[in-house]
């Protein structure tokens, strides 16, 4: 019979029957040493059984001790180290009912019971040591079961991974050099064969060879289908690279919240449209960056629908807030730039604070190509192209050209013309200078060739150099080739400065307003500037056997400049040098047009123009006017003319160094005191986050081609991207360590590389 338990000791084993699996490890220790146990002189109920009355006997607790308890609540015995430990030991827990479920009561044969629970009961011998290990950690004797397995187990994984590190390193060190991975074959049969397996697999095989004990224990002893060396296990570790590196990039983008995206489009060499994404924010460090972020493939077409469209969703799976996007940087072409239905306009239809800016480097280009329609100079670099690739297409005509440099102008530093590209006239301009340098030389082997007076040459091989001297031997040719040289060497300073990732729009401008500059000025001294072009050009024709000539004027004539003049000088100033320049100087002029941007506004806050207009306050008027568009980004608007006003006493009166005239710089010099100018310092990080140029997605180009080459045209877009990231990024550090982990979550392995209950 139950008795009531307020009447009941609090450690008596009955109470502790229902809840024993709420029990904290802390209860059980304290249970089982403040156990009740009757003592000696204690009187057990009596019960009529087998018609005698019969008790529970004490010299019982003596004979079972260490896990027989009575308990006065259900005046039964139980084997208190089956009610604690008995559901841990699991075996056969269902079948036993008595001294582990229920009190034991019947007396009779409670001796035989309890005898038989002792010597032939599993699950109590199980429990018995369960609980004699538990008290022994309990005590801080010796460690938990949990903390041996946990140990061995982490012990393995040590090993395991020890083995797989050497692996990941390696796919590291391809995808860093940009070095192919794969050969002919490279499955587990072809290891140890003749076949070109590839450099991964050779690498590998370095390795071993160098002594890794641990890769080569492991290159032995691996099951076939647990080496990892497969190109499914490169594709899995390269696409984890890639996402480490993502990663990275895109935390650090979010922090700094404002971005502008840069685009591209090309066709790589497996005839798939590819467009380089990058993006351009403001670091934590206060540093303009352009980072490349991924290829996307253009499946459904280069259509200004399409675009937009590959663009928006490439930010959405980046993980970027298409609201925090304030610029786009793209080229000219009408599917992108298009002013009606362009991608920048669609997207903008979405984000209108997403400026949209052509891409300075190739408006440049297109100021150069359209100046190069001055006929003169477009037949000019048409014959400079033709020349170059007439020799550079074949080695025996290169061998000849070299030869005659080394013996008729062996002081020459150059022996190789370089082709004038026909859009990229820019990057070019030395190639016109190593003609020019070289003309003496081109136009003897020319003449050889031509002649063919050894018969070495086919027909029409000579009959294209004796086309080529002819062409190159004239008086046009050669003034067009000098006029062109100078002037577009006039442009060097803003080719090279305009590609700067950290270029802002005010310094972009200031550059171009220098080159404005010079061809100003060169306008206003084209009459000496003229003369000695001219002198030069007939101390090269004198060399050819050309003598400056006046042309033929008629009244109606389509084909060459038809301008009067007096004299053979007179007739080249008015029909190549002067047009020529005028035409390069107003292309520049309609292309780069400040007015086309209001954020330009906005650079009145760069303090060396506060400073230049600090007396009639009008870069106070012009920067409100900015950031009365982006009120929305300004954290405390209400503050910014009080703002504005300590800004200025703060460059006028508190600094003494020189004073910035870049966003660059301002962002550098103020970062420490953003929280003092909060709503200029944040409009100067919008300002920064515009672009300039999209050269960063030209540069990735680059690297796709050299990722995908005529050897390697088939591959996945993941492969390719994660490619791409690890050799462009080659400043972001990849952990080894954290690429395994990632490697190890993706899907179970058949070695275990991760304690998945240690692992956060």
């Amino acid at each position: 019979m139950k008795m009531d338990p307020k009447n009941i000791n609090k450690y008596d084993i009955g109470l502790f029957i229902h809840n024993r699996n709420q029990l904290s490890d802390a209860d059980k220790y304290s249970l089982i040493s403040n156990l009740w146990m009757p003592d000696s002189n204690y009187k057990f109920p009596t019960a009529l059984q087998c018609k005698r009355k019969r008790s529970f006997l004490y010299n019982w607790l003596t004979t079972f001790k260490g896990w027989l308890a009575y308990s006065a609540l259900y005046d039964g015995a139980f084997c208190y180290a089956c009610v604690l430990f008995g559901i841990e030991s699991g075996h056969n827990k269902g079948k036993l009912s008595r001294l582990f479920q229920s009190p034991l009561n019947y007396w009779s044969s409670a001796y035989t019971k309890m005898k038989n629970h002792e010597d032939n009961c599993t699950m109590h011998k199980l429990s018995v040591l369960a609980m004699t290990h538990f008290i022994a950690v309990m005590e801080g004797k010796q460690s938990s079961a949990r903390q041996l397995v946990s140990g061995i187990t982490n012990d393995r994984i040590q090993k395991n991974r020890l083995k797989l590190l050497p692996i990941i390193k390696t796919v590291i060190f391809c995808g860093r050099q940009n070095v192919p991975l794969r050969g002919h074959r490279d499955d587990s049969k072809e290891y140890e064969s003749t076949t070109n397996t590839g450099n991964f697999q050779e690498l590998i095989n370095f390795r071993i060879d160098s002594g890794d004990k641990v890769l080569k224990d492991h290159a032995e002893s691996a099951k076939r289908n647990a080496v990892y060396r497969s190109k499914t296990i490169q594709n899995e570790i390269i696409e984890c690279c890639g996402e480490y590196l993502q990663e990275k990039l895109i935390s650090e983008i979010k922090k700094a919240k404002f971005f502008s995206v840069l685009a591209d489009e090309t066709p790589d060499v497996s005839n798939k449209e590819q467009m380089p994404v990058s993006i351009r924010f403001v670091d934590s460090k206060a540093e303009i960056r352009e980072v490349f972020m991924e290829f996307v493939h253009c499946q459904n077409g280069t259509s200004a629908v399409s675009i937009k469209s590959c663009i928006m969703d490439s930010l959405q799976s980046l993980g970027l807030e298409r609201g925090n996007l304030r610029g786009q940087g793209y080229d000219g072409a009408s599917n992108m730039g298009g002013k009606c239905a362009g991608a920048a306009k669609l997207i903008r239809e979405e984000c209108p604070s997403a400026v949209y800016v052509h891409c300075f480097a190739h408006r440049l280009n297109l100021c150069v190509a359209s100046s190069c329609e001055v006929s003169s100079i477009k037949n000019m670099m048409e014959t400079v192209r033709l020349t170059s690739s007439f020799f550079s297409r074949s080695t025996k005509r290169q061998a000849l050209l070299l030869n005659n440099v080394r013996q008729y102008t062996p002081e020459e530093r150059h022996t190789v013309l370089i082709n004038v590209c026909k859009t990229r006239w820019v990057e070019r301009i030395d190639g016109l200078d190593r003609f020019e340098e070289m003309f003496e030389t081109v136009l003897l082997t020319l003449e050889e060739i031509g002649q063919n007076t050894n018969r070495s040459w086919d027909k029409e091989t000579a009959a294209k150099a004796n086309n080529l001297f002819v062409i190159c031997s004239t008086f046009d040719f050669i003034f067009s080739l000098v006029v062109a040289k100078y002037f577009l060497y006039l442009l060097l300073p803003i080719t090279s400065g305009i590609q700067k990732r950290d270029l802002d729009i005010k310094k972009a401008y200031d550059e171009v307003d220098f080159v404005l500059e010079g061809l100003k000025n060169a306008r206003t001294a084209i009459a000496g500037i003229h003369e000695k072009l001219f002198e030069k050009s007939v101390v090269l024709g004198r060399f050819a056997g050309t003598v400056p000539e006046k042309k033929r004027i008629c009244k109606r004539q389509n084909n060459r400049s038809n301008v009067p003049s007096e004299s053979v000088t007179e007739y080249y100033r008015r029909n190549i040098t002067v047009p020529f320049l005028d035409h390069l100087t107003q292309e520049i002029k309609d292309r780069f047009d400040k007015c086309s941007l209001k954020i330009t506004k906005g650079f009145s806050a760069i303090p060396n123009a506060v400073l230049s207009n600090k007396n009639d306050g009008k870069w106070k008027d012009d920067f409100m006017a900015f950031c009365s568009d982006y009120s929305k980004d300004l954290p405390s608007k209400n503050s910014l003319e009080p703002e504005m006003l300590l800004w200025e006493t703060y460059w006028t009166s508190v600094y003494k160094e020189e004073i910035p005239h870049t966003i660059a710089k301002t962002l550098l010099l103020t970062h420490e005191m953003k929280h003092s100018f909060p709503n200029i310092y944040t409009a100067l990080r919008i300002m920064a986050t515009v672009p300039v140029t999209s050269c960063e997605c030209e540069r990735a180009v680059s690297v796709l081609r050299r990722l995908k080459s005529y050897l390697r045209s088939t591959m996945s877009q993941e492969r390719l991207n994660s490619l791409a990231l690890m050799t462009i990024h080659r400043q972001i550090s990849i952990d080894p360590e954290a690429i395994l982990n990632t490697f190890a979550r993706k899907q179970p392995r058949k070695m275990q590389l991760l304690n998945i209950l240690d692992s956060n």
